[in-house]
């Protein structure tokens, strides 16, 4: 299979991989960053298929001296073989990341792979490729994940995170020192209310601003939908304030203060990422509505 010329290290690494296929197809790669892990009803009726991974990768900002190593770096895989003419394609898209440090001038830096890391990638895929196109029969090859030393992933700056392509979506821990709201974060992504149930598809910690956001009881169906322009932890924290206060007037203080329950019955999540005021407020009532509360 002739190597496919280029100056990006993903088309060279693909081409050297892809001559090692004993078959008479040829394969062609492109990068496409709008792909998404859905495929409509004429994109299956054409054969494609979708695969995702992750590899190790590093990221420079150009914007300031900061740079990191992820151990999270997603990519994207869209492929099919075509009968006639014998032709495969192959769509990737490698997931970027933003600096932690920029957010002021927030911009996607797209990830720098090692080809020992490419080429391990493009074996994964050619694993499907050889078991989906070609039905050969393929061993299970078990990944060995070498440790690496890399900060942890910071889920609000990655790209495939903010899109819900990872699996890492829902609420977690900031794992800040002496954060409050820690204890009380649930990890659910699904929310289900007296009419209907909501999915979260985004990634939020303690520090997630401008967000709707919903407390919940372990305890029984209470559910309160709020929105904040601030830190969750920092709205949480009200919260938590009105029920060890025993505020009478406020919802959650009086429901977390009835009887059989306790703040320990008290948990808290992200809903829904906003970007302004009105978007915040219209995605409360919409939630709301939805869930039928």
């Amino acid at each position: 299979m002739p190597r496919m010329p280029g100056t990006n290290p993903w088309f060279d690494s693909f081409a050297r991989c892809m001559e090692e296929l004993e078959y008479e197809a040829t394969w062609t790669l492109n990068l496409n960053y709008n792909l998404n892990l859905d495929l409509n009803e004429e994109q299956k009726k054409a054969g494609w298929k979708i695969y995702k991974t992750s590899t190790f990768g590093r990221f420079d900002c150009s914007n300031c001296p900061n740079s990191w190593s992820s151990a999270h770096v997603v990519i994207l895989f869209h492929y099919r073989l075509r009968v006639k003419p014998s032709r495969g394609s192959v769509l990737l898209r490698p997931f970027r990341q933003q600096c932690r440090n920029c957010w002021r001038i927030p911009s996607m830096l797209k990830p720098q792979v090692k080809p020992t890391q490419m080429q391990q990638v493009f074996e994964r895929l050619i694993s499907k490729i050889l078991k989906n196109c070609y039905m050969q029969p393929v061993e299970a090859d078990e990944r060995n994940l070498l440790h690496r030393k890399t900060k942890p992933h910071e889920r609000t700056l990655c790209e495939a995170c903010s899109l819900g392509m990872c699996s890492n979506t829902g609420t977690f821990p900031c794992k800040r020192r002496r954060c409050n709201t820690c204890p009380f974060i649930s990890p659910l992504r699904d929310i289900q209310g007296p009419k209907d149930s909501f999915h979260v598809t985004k990634p939020f910690t303690c520090t997630s601003a401008n967000l709707v956001y919903c407390i919940l009881c372990s305890k029984c169906d209470f559910l309160y939908v709020g929105e904040t322009e601030r830190r969750l932890g920092d709205r949480f924290a009200e919260h938590l304030r009105s029920v060890r206060t025993r505020n009478p007037n406020l919802r959650v203080a009086c429901h977390f203060n009835s009887p059989s329950h306790s703040e320990s019955d008290l948990f808290v999540l992200g809903l829904q990422q906003c970007s302004n005021d009105a978007e915040r407020k219209r995605e409360e009532k919409r939630i709301i509505k939805l869930l039928g509360i």
